[in-house]
């Protein structure tokens, strides 16, 4: 009875649920060109699928996104006062990336985009600092993957709606 009320209530005010949001990436179809960007090509491929966007060849894509120089650096911050060790160690990844229309204008104008984090190493772990390395790249590159993909939808869509 209570439940009844409560609906009734909601529905006189004029609130409803609105449902789920549209999927932007659904009807745009990519074609990804990487030149030294595998990692983030791979996670960018990934990615776009997960989302829900077609990968498509170069003759049937709407867009081309080009991915390029896939650059990481690492550096040290910190050092073991008792083994003299690589203690804290940053990663960083930066990659530069456009988009073009199928009619080849220029959609996004060449950019960099980067990303970075901070690890430290725990010496007494059997799991080792290369493996550690590995990991980050991997998730580095899902990371910026995933911004480029979100600026590559919206841009398409603000293409689209032109």
């Amino acid at each position: 009875m209570f439940a009844s009320f409560v609906g009734l209530a909601i529905t006189g005010c004029g609130w409803q649920l609105r449902g789920s949001g549209q999927n932007a990436v659904a009807d745009i179809a990519i074609y990804i060109v990487e030149k030294n960007a595998r990692s983030v090509g791979r996670a960018l491929r990934e990615q776009w699928s997960f989302l829900g966007g077609d990968l498509a060849s170069i003759g049937d894509a709407d867009f081309t996104l080009i991915i390029e120089k896939e650059q990481y650096v690492r550096s040290l911050l910190s050092v073991s006062p008792q083994t003299g060790k690589a203690r804290e160690i940053n990663l960083k990844l930066d990659v530069k990336f456009s988009m073009r229309a199928k009619n080849g204008t220029l959609v996004i104008a060449e950019q960099v985009f980067g990303t970075e984090r901070d690890f430290i190493f725990d010496e007494t772990s059997v799991y080792g600092s290369n493996e550690n390395s590995t990991v980050l790249k991997e998730v580095l590159a899902k990371l910026v993957a995933i911004e480029v993909a979100r600026r590559a939808t919206s841009s398409a869509v603000a293409y689209r709606e032109k």
